[in-house]
This record gives C-alpha cells, structure tokens and sequence, in this order.
C-alpha cells in the first residue's frame, strides 16, 4: 500500500460517484476535490472509518470506472480517500479544458 501522503496538489472538482462498500452496501457521494492520489468528497450517510476499503463507480465522459481507494480521514459530512494505485489518467481527465459548458452532476457530459 502507498504511504499516505499527497504529493501533488488537489484540483476543484464536482461529479457523482457511487461508493461501494467492500462490507456490501452503495452510497452515492460528490467529490469535490481530486488528485492524482485521491479525492475529497460530500457523503449524507455517515462515513466509514479510517481504513475501510470501498471502490468508487461513475461514468466519465462516456467510460465506465471503478477505482479501488481505502478511507484516510472522514468527518460526518465528507471523507477523503487514497487511491491504491495513483489515477493520472483520471487526473487528466477530470481537470483537462473543456470547450463546451458541462453538467457536473453528470460527470462532465457536453450541454448543447
């Protein structure tokens, strides 16, 4: 496992994931932040503890994701996860420049 430190910095970011519990049971959550190791998100249920692993699902620009993370720090409105392994690619993606408005809740789709 990757020691737990950020060493690159968080972009803003604000999609829909589907948290999947390795215990069993989904919560949808929002990131709000993102790294190439990890994000920050809101979450309404209360978080799980410090070392719970999970995998975030979404859809992105049209591709199918599930990035396996394990929980870092969480208060009872949000939590922040590590990845298992760093996501560039996500990275990437996510704070690349758009040319067209998008729908944050729907994961960077195109409006118009």
């Amino acid at each position: 496992m990757q020691k737990k430190t950020r060493v690159t910095e968080r972009h803003v970011a604000a999609f829909q994931v589907e948290l999947r519990y390795k215990t069993g049971g989904c919560v949808p959550a929002l990131i709000r932040n993102i790294s190439p190791e990890g994000v920050h998100m809101e979450i309404e249920t209360v978080p799980e503890g410090i070392g719970s692993e999970l995998d975030l699902a979404f859809t992105l620009e049209g591709e199918n994701w599930r990035v396996p993370a394990v929980v870092i720090h969480s208060n009872p409105t949000g939590m922040g996860v590590m990845f298992r392994s760093p996501e560039h690619r996500l990275f990437r993606i996510v704070t690349a420049p758009l040319q067209r408005p998008i729908s944050p809740v729907a994961g960077r789709v195109m409006l118009g």
